[in-house]
């Protein structure tokens, strides 16, 4: 589910993480789109060695 974090401002921070299920009545502020953020990006950490790329190339072509 989601992590929730209450403020002491009042306000709620729900995180919600990808493959979580959401369910329930959709609630918008007088009908305006509400943003949220996403969460950090991160790069990949498997990367291809550019000089394989050929022959990856080649082996694919003999599938």
């Amino acid at each position: 589910g989601a992590n929730v974090t209450q403020r002491n401002d009042g306000t709620r921070e729900y995180v919600i993480d990808d493959g979580d299920d959401i369910t329930g009545q959709k609630l918008t502020p007088g009908g305006a789109d509400v943003q949220g953020r996403r969460g950090r990006e991160h790069a990949n950490m498997i990367t291809i060695r550019p000089h394989f790329m050929a022959e990856m190339e080649s082996l694919s072509m003999d599938i």
